[in-house]
């Protein structure tokens, strides 16, 4: 699975996120992934939807309300093993990924309608 990070890491990486702006080259840590999206949701049912249409439920204790409707690029662990169809997922669509958020790494401003 993963490990956790510690604060300093985390800010670190938000530091290191931070500098990048947009679509520019952005250096993500061993083992996470980034995405960007149109952001969605409220509190503990955010989603992002990328340009192809794939959606993902975020999850973590990152305070993502600032960003609601905007392009944004988050910093986070995917998790690949699971997807909508599990039981503890009921209610979720099939094929629906999943991202436990670490940082937003931009976030560009609102999204097309």
């Amino acid at each position: 699975m993963f490990t956790p990070q510690t604060q300093d890491e985390k800010k670190q990486n938000v530091k290191s996120a931070a500098k990048s702006t947009g679509q520019r080259e952005l250096t993500v840590p061993a083992g996470q992934t980034a995405i960007s999206g149109c952001l969605q949701g409220k509190p503990d049912s955010y989603r992002l939807t990328e340009k192809d249409g794939t959606m993902h439920l975020l999850m973590g204790s990152i305070d993502l309300s600032n960003s609601v409707g905007h392009i944004v690029q988050l910093v986070g662990y995917a998790d690949d093993d699971r997807d909508g169809s599990a039981s503890s997922d009921e209610g979720t669509p099939d094929g629906l990924r999943f991202l436990l958020v670490e940082a937003v790494a931009s976030d560009s401003g609102q999204c097309k309608r």
